[in-house]
């Protein structure tokens, strides 16, 4: 059944199933959400930050939007986001 984001429960996987504003849309889109991407509605604000990773070929800073998405694998099997390797 459909409902606004405001309305979702917290912590709920959700399908993004439009955009009534067609400029929204537009900008949505080039961050990669359309319509049939998932969401979750956080119950708190995250107020995560950039990710400074070293590497060999020198030091790289990764954006807290982008290093959400990064899920680092361990050789225990655990999946952790690069954000919450601090």
């Amino acid at each position: 059944m459909p409902t606004s984001l405001l309305n979702a429960e917290p912590q709920k996987q959700l399908i993004l199933h439009a955009v009534q504003d067609l400029s929204l849309a537009i900008w949505l889109q080039r961050l990669g959400l359309a319509a049939g991407s998932p969401l979750v509605r956080h119950a708190e604000e995250a107020a995560y930050h950039p990710v400074r990773i070293r590497t060999s070929a020198g030091d790289a800073v990764v954006p807290a939007g982008m290093a959400m998405k990064i899920f680092v694998h361990g050789e225990s099997g655990l999946r952790k986001p690069l954000v919450e390797m601090a």
